[in-house]
């Protein structure tokens, strides 16, 4: 999958000459969307993609997961109660 994403950045390199946007995931896993372009990738700049990291989150999916993971005591009242 690594030489997936290598051959990607390889393909933004040459031929993204106009602006795109992505979503990245900072220190705090806080969303953070920025522009880039074959200017914006250096040489070497290594890419790493979460698996379902971009998928979007309605409150009624991370509602159900605290639920499931509260009834399998993998998480405190206090988070379920956040959660809900």
């Amino acid at each position: 999958m690594e030489e997936l994403y290598q051959g990607w950045t390889q393909l933004v390199r040459v031929w993204f000459d106009t602006k795109r946007v992505a979503v990245i995931l900072n220190e705090k896993n806080a969303k953070d969307f920025i522009e880039f372009n074959k200017n914006s990738i250096e040489q070497g700049m290594e890419i790493e993609v979460i698996p379902g990291s971009l998928i979007p989150e309605d409150k009624a999916s991370r509602q159900q997961r605290a639920l499931t993971l509260a009834n399998s005591q993998l998480i405190d009242p206090i988070t379920l109660f956040e959660e809900l």
